[in-house]
């Protein structure tokens, strides 16, 4: 799909997941020029699911609510209507700029808890990665599904 307007953006969705965008800030923020993309592009840095759910799904797809912490520690809380763009415009405005497939995967980010702003600030190590539990939720109110008869979905991504 090539630009896609805001408006319709949603249509070009398969599903919504959970997942963790790790960075090598080392790395990300070494140079005059910062390389952003080089340092979240190492192996595992991308973890997603286990869970796909569909749009039709949700009974707001542009009020999710996400979840993330470290040692049972709350280091991220906040809903997608928070982000300073709807996840539909930023949807669209990839899509001007590449084209987008089937099985592409977008991460938006989140509108808070980013750990190198924390004060003071917050950083996994490898080290510590292999020894503290780091849990990603997205809690969403879904419509009445056939295939689940719950009021609401947990998705994780450990």
């Amino acid at each position: 799909m090539r630009t896609v307007a805001a408006p319709e953006a949603w249509r070009v969705v398969a599903g919504v997941t959970v997942g963790q965008d790790y960075s090598e800030r080392t790395l990300q923020l070494a140079g005059p020029t910062k390389q952003f993309s080089l340092g979240k592009s190492f192996p595992n840095f991308g973890p997603t699911g286990p869970v796909l759910v569909t749009p039709e799904e949700l009974a707001d797809k542009d009020d999710l609510h996400l979840r993330c912490s470290v040692n049972g520690r709350v280091v991220q809380d906040a809903r997608t209507s928070q982000m300073i763009f709807p996840v539909s415009d930023l949807i669209s405005r990839l899509s001007m700029v590449c084209t987008l497939l089937p099985g592409d995967l977008i991460f938006t980010g989140t509108p808070g808890g980013l750990g190198m702003t924390m004060q003071p600030p917050r950083y996994l190590t490898r080290i510590r990665l292999r020894h503290e539990a780091l849990l990603s939720r997205m809690e969403v109110r879904d419509r009445p599904s056939p295939r689940r008869r719950s009021g609401g979905v947990k998705l994780e991504a450990a």
